[in-house]
Formats: structure tokens, C-alpha cells, sequence
């Protein structure tokens, strides 16, 4: 048999590729490594994150994202799920499944290709005779879908694939994930927690403020900001510090008339004087510029993506095809796109999808 389509990666974009060409009526099959749906199970701590109202190509390290953010934007992905029987709510612009769970996102995109879906299958080759493409000297199909995500958290990593067709690897560097910083300042810390606002700097130069929770580590900074922040870090090599502001909303002059102790927690404060000493600065002062020198990344078994993947410029921003090879599509995380956290990642690996189908169908 020559399939219309085969997707290789049963994970977000791949799922949705084979329930949108289950529509069409066209013959596909999905070939998984492992588990379809093994990533979409844990995402946003269970929750799933599917998308969020407020959609910019600026949430992500690359305007190639453009065309497709603004032809299927949040709205279209929550009319897919719907139509599918998942019913979403939104939470400051979050939008989640309304039971909050990742586990019904997976089983409704599992559902709709079941019988078109091989799981426990690893592809070793890909081939390209005349007009048809061959997977594993075994299947046929006039057409690829490659969406098999990167091997950040529990992924598998298969793009050195495509390389046989010319297509050019940015290497991967994980993102959304924790920072490893110098530990002089941060001794006594592990697993203390606080409010603050986190700016990044390359050199001198002040590249973003986040603000959240941070949860500090034996050998760095976590939480959410620092995650936000980790993406700057991943796509650009650079000089990179964090300056901490424990009192975003007192100035130096408010926090003199009170204790230290009475403001930051006491293993902090402890951290605090030492770097004032040592800066010669007064400890009001660090607490409002606590510095730590960023020396990289957490590993990447732990980061939400990854930031690099296969070049875009040899990729249609339109419809997902490569301009190398026709008929090959590339979809979601493989490619070099990574987005902020708040459901950018899966919006695009969602909307990628969209787009290649569309341009198929065409």
C-alpha cells in the first residue's frame, strides 16, 4: 500500500496531523518510538496548557512563526478541541481543558487514529525514490509528516534524519528550564523560596525582567521566571547575570527602617550581608540588585523544550513543507522554534500541524 501521508511522531502535532487527515479521508499511518501522547500526559504539570489568548510572534525566538500564529490562533486550536469533545476554560489567558487534565487531552487524540497509529516502532531511515518516500525499506507514502518532537524531558531526538536531505541541524540547547549560577551567593539556600523580580543582563546590558517565585538550588536559581529567562539564555550565547529584587515594590530607602530579617527570610538575609560586604555596597542595596553570574543551563532531561533544531531557512513559514525535499512536511519542536511558557510550545505544535494539513489538502 502507498499511504497518502505517514507521520512520524505520535506527539502533539503528529496526533493532530493523523485526527485532521482521519477527516479528509485520506490513508495515513503514525509511526511512534514509544508511547503516543507521552509528552502531552505531563505538560503543564498535568494541567496541558493548550494555548493562550494572548498570541505574538514576539512570545517566540523567531518571527518564521507569523504566518501561522495569525492564520490558526487560539481560537482555532479551542474549536478543534471542542469539535473533538474536549471542553477548554481559560485562566488569565491560560486555556486548559476544563478538568485541568492532560490525560483527556492525550486519550481524545489518541482516539480519533487508533487504528492508524503503530506504537513501540523506531524509524532508522527515510527515503526518497522518484516521487515516494520509503520508511524502513516497509511503508510507502507520498507524502512525511515529521513531528517527532526532541528528547527534552521524556522526547526522543531523530532529526539527524533529515540530514540525509541536506537539512541543516542549529544544535539543541535546553530552554524553560532552570539556571546554574555561581554558588558563593547561594550557599544554605537549597529549597528556599521567595517573591521576586528576576532581571537578566549580558554584560551591562539589561535583556528582560520576569517576576514569580524562585526556588533556589544547590547550584542555581528555578521557578517560573527563571524559566522564562532560560530561553534568552539557550538562543544566544552571551555574558549572562541575574540581579534579584526581593522588594520590587519598597525602595532602598523604605527598607532601612526595618530589619533585614523582617523583609527577606533569615537563610536569605544571611546571603545578603555577605554580598554586600563583599560589593561594598549597603545590604538594602542587595537586596534590591542581588547578583548571581549565570555559568548555564540545568540538563536537559529537565527542560520543558528545547531551543534549536532544524534550520528554518529551509522551510516554507507558510505551510510547513520543506523547500528541499517535496512532500516533506516539519512540524512543532523539531524545528528551530521555542516559545515562552503559557502554552506557546503546544500552540505550535498544534498550529504547524494545522498549516502543513491545509497545504496537503490543497
Amino acid at each position: 500500500m502507498i499511504y497518502d501521508l505517514i507521520v512520524i511522531g505520535g506527539g502533539a502535532a503528529g496526533l493532530v496531523v493523523g485526527n485532521l487527515a482521519k477527516t479528509k479521508g485520506f490513508k495515513f499511518l503514525i509511526l511512534e518510538m514509544n508511547k503516543a501522547a507521552r509528552k502531552i500526559r505531563v505538560t503543564g504539570n498535568g494541567k496541558c496548557n493548550l494555548t493562550n489568548l494572548d498570541m505574538r510572534p514576539e512570545y517566540y525566538n523567531d518571527d518564521f512563526v507569523k504566518d501561522v500564529i495569525y492564520s490558526y490562533p487560539p481560537q482555532k486550536v479551542i474549536s478543534f478541541f471542542e469539535r473533538m469533545g474536549v471542553k477548554t476554560k481559560t485562566v488569565e489567558n491560560r486555556v486548559y481543558p476544563y478538568n485541568e487534565s492532560a490525560l483527556t487531552v492525550a486519550s481524545f487524540l489518541i482516539k480519533g487514529v487508533q487504528e492508524n497509529l503503530i506504537e513501540g516502532y523506531k524509524v532508522e531511515s527515510i527515503k526518497k525514490l522518484e516521487d515516494i518516500f520509503v520508511i524502513n525499506d516497509e511503508y510507502k507514502a507520498k507524502n512525511v509528516f515529521f513531528a517527532t518532537g526532541t528528547d527534552a524531558t521524556m522526547g526522543h531526538d531523530s532529526v539527524s534524519l533529515l540530514k540525509a536531505f541536506g537539512h541543516r541541524l542549529v544544535p539543541f540547547k535546553p530552554s524553560l528550564v532552570w539556571l546554574k549560577t555561581e554558588v558563593g551567593y547561594i550557599k544554605g539556600l537549597n529549597g528556599i523560596r521567595a517573591k521576586a523580580a528576576l532581571s537578566l543582563f549580558d554584560k551591562d546590558k539589561k535583556i528582560a525582567v520576569e517576576r514569580g517565585e524562585v526556588l533556589f538550588k544547590k547550584e542555581g536559581v528555578s521557578g517560573i521566571a527563571a524559566f522564562m529567562l532560560s530561553a534568552y539564555v539557550a538562543r544566544k550565547d552571551g555574558d549572562y547575570s541575574l540581579s534579584i529584587d526581593f522588594a520590587e515594590d519598597m525602595t532602598a530607602t523604605l527598607l532601612s527602617k526595618y530589619p533585614l530579617e523582617g523583609v527577606v527570610k533569615k537563610e536569605i538575609s544571611h546571603n545578603i550581608f555577605k554580598q554586600a560586604r563583599d560589593r561594598k555596597i549597603s545590604p538594602e542595596q542587595a537586596v534590591k540588585d542581588f547578583r548571581l553570574k549565570i555559568i548555564g543551563l540545568g540538563e536537559r532531561k529537565f527542560a520543558q523544550v528545547l531551543s534549536g533544531g532544524i534550520d528554518l531557512g529551509d522551510m516554507d513559514p507558510k505551510t510547513m513543507c520543506s523547500k528541499l525535499v517535496k512532500g516533506l512536511y516539519i512540524l512543532g519542536e523539531c524545528m528551530n522554534i521555542d516559545g515562552q511558557c503559557g502554552g506557546y510550545n503546544l500552540h505550535w505544535a498544534f498550529a504547524s500541524a494545522m498549516a502543513a494539513m491545509e497545504s496537503i489538502s490543497k
